[in-house]
């Protein structure tokens, strides 16, 4: 699920049925379990891309340094798509060369949506909790506005 599916879904599954109150009760561990296991999904997407993050950190650091430009290393280099390095980069342009390689800012990227998609459901999770407390208070306020 994406981030705009997630919305959506949220966007149908917070309206409370004010007509069904006891429905919509037994609902929120529904929405709970429902919501929850959608984070934990992306919350291990979240770990893997760090990982992945981390390892091409590392290969495009030795490779901008230049050590990988040794023959044993041009079969490697050739799956990833990549030649020797022809410049010879200070170690400052480095880590600024790799923040903008194609291949670190797109992990980066679905780092940071996967990241988002984390947080939105951190959200949802903590209003279907208070979601109770509405209901709570809609069944009082019935009870009140018919004098029981």
């Amino acid at each position: 699920m994406n981030i705009t599916d997630i919305k959506k879904a949220w966007a149908e599954d917070s309206v409370i049925d004010s007509d069904d109150l006891f429905g919509e009760s037994i609902r929120c561990g529904i929405l709970h379990s429902k919501y929850l296991n959608i984070r934990t999904d992306h919350s291990l997407i979240l770990k893997k891309l760090i990982i992945e993050y981390n390892q091409a950190l590392s290969f495009y650091q030795n490779y901008y340094s230049g050590k990988y430009n040794h023959a044993e290393y041009e079969e490697m280099l050739k799956a990833k798509g990549l030649e020797f390095v022809k410049i010879k980069y200070m170690k400052t342009e480095i880590q600024k060369t790799i923040d903008a390689d194609p291949a670190i800012v797109n992990i980066l990227m679905k780092k940071a949506v996967t990241e988002e998609i984390v947080l939105y459901c951190d959200e949802v999770i903590k209003q279907i909790h208070s979601r109770q407390f509405a209901i709570k208070n809609a069944i009082d306020w019935r009870k009140f506005e018919s004098g029981n």
